[in-house]
């Protein structure tokens, strides 16, 4: 991992010497295709996730997946009116239901943070059954 990063910080670092040493870099066209790649990274560690892990198995696997799929979602909106432009069919309307359900999504998932934390402290959570206790133990 440490190789992938050096060379991705020596290509931006490179980017911006040759840019300073007088060459005519491209910015636009070089921020587009990295927002690109970021938008492509990330819609493959989404499905991945989606397939390949037991993401169903707690509160925080199902969380982690709603994040990667919206964020998934937002990238790739942002990266269509990049190279398309702010003219193409539905466009509010895509933005609208991704940015709402963002929100949405993301404030179940503060709730579900905050009970969540609440338990790791030995705290009880706001909501929901609260555990018996007139019954023997174990």
């Amino acid at each position: 991992m440490r190789g992938i990063y050096a060379v991705g910080g020596s290509i931006i670092t490179s980017t911006f010497i040759i840019d300073a040493l007088g060459a005519t870099v491209d910015y636009w066209r070089a921020a587009a295709w990295s927002l690109t790649l970021g938008a492509v990274f990330v819609t493959i560690f989404t499905i991945l996730y989606l397939l390949r892990s037991n993401w169903r198995s707690n509160r925080i696997g199902r969380i982690f997946l709603a994040k990667s799929v919206l964020l998934s979602a937002a990238l790739w909106q942002i990266v269509a009116t990049t190279w398309i432009g702010q003219d193409y069919p539905f466009r509010n309307e895509i933005r609208f239901t991704i940015y709402a359900v963002l929100a949405l999504a993301y404030f179940t998932m503060d709730i579900a943070l905050i009970r969540e934390q609440n338990l790791d402290r030995g705290g009880e959570p706001r909501t929901g059954p609260r555990p018996r206790t007139d019954l023997p133990p174990l």
